[in-house]
């Protein structure tokens, strides 16, 4: 793992995971699903640098960025974007187009609405959002998403897809001229080591999140496996939470062990180059 040698590593500490393990001051999270006004003020008063509105199966969340941006002037910089689940009308170039024209940052692919998270969540498949005919070759609606995607500079995220519409979309979205697609929490999706080490491999940026001390239990050192697999380079963490309140994924891996120049390049230095116009 770049920057993060043996010694920024230790043997996990017992007990439960703690808010403020890791000082989010100056960080960058790239994946709130903030219901309401409080959690702009939260991010304000933690000293959060970026924050992403993510509104899984709901609207676009450009205009409210513009709100927070407006109401908050030398705040954090908040950023919106738009899932496609249905809501928006599933693969939408239309709704890609109306969120880019207002400031959008993001198109993510369906999240409760796709078809993977309904397999691995025991949810009925009726009306879920497809990416792929039934030969898996990908349907030309999604080409028409990232084509609206790439006429404003959008990142792509992959939302709850599953590796196999996964890689279908990092290859298209390259092709459309996509400059940023970011995997998200595929861990949490249950991809493969092999299938993060690929696509980090094509320039996707690997997203982790995970909430400690929640009853459904995962592994911590799963993603440290990860984040040494494609480097600190394409790796990132976030979905921190109630801010300075629940315990998140940064506290997680401090407790966990790993190091603060680590924490900071993942919590900041990474998410900063998905952010940016490079």
């Amino acid at each position: 793992m770049e920057g993060a040698g043996a010694e920024g590593l230790m043997e996990p500490r017992e007990g439960l995971v703690r808010p403020g393990s890791f000082p989010l001051r100056g960080a960058i999270e790239l994946h709130s699903e903030a219901p309401n006004l409080e959690f702009l003020e939260l991010a304000r008063e933690v000293g959060l640098r970026d924050v992403v509105i993510k509104w899984p199966g709901g609207p676009d969340s450009a205009p409210v960025a513009q709100f927070a941006n407006a109401r908050s002037p030398g705040g954090p910089r908040f950023w919106g974007g738009v899932v496609l689940d249905r809501p928006a009308g599933g693969m939408n170039p239309s709704a890609v187009t109306v969120c880019g024209s207002r400031g959008g940052k993001f198109v993510w692919m369906p999240t409760v609405d796709a078809l993977h998270h309904r397999r691995i969540n025991a949810q009925s498949a009726d009306g879920a959002v497809r990416l792929l005919d039934d030969d898996g070759n990908l349907l030309p609606e999604v080409c028409e998403v990232l084509d609206a995607a790439r006429a404003w500079d959008m990142v792509i995220g992959t939302g709850h897809i599953g590796p196999v519409e996964a890689e279908r979309l990092v290859d298209a979205a390259l092709a459309h001229g996509i400059r940023k697609i970011l995997s998200n929490h595929p861990l949490l999706l249950r991809f493969s080591l092999e299938t993060i080490r690929r696509m980090a491999g094509r320039g996707v940026f690997i997203e982790h999140c995970y909430v400690p001390n929640h009853p459904k239990p995962f592994d911590v050192s799963r993603i440290v496996e990860a984040i040494h697999e494609v480097g600190l380079g394409q790796s990132l963490i976030a979905d921190f939470g109630v801010f300075g309140r629940d315990a998140n994924v940064a506290d997680a891996l401090a407790v966990h062990g790993l190091d603060a120049p680590t924490l900071r390049a993942l919590t900041t230095a990474t998410p900063a180059r998905v952010l940016s116009d490079e």
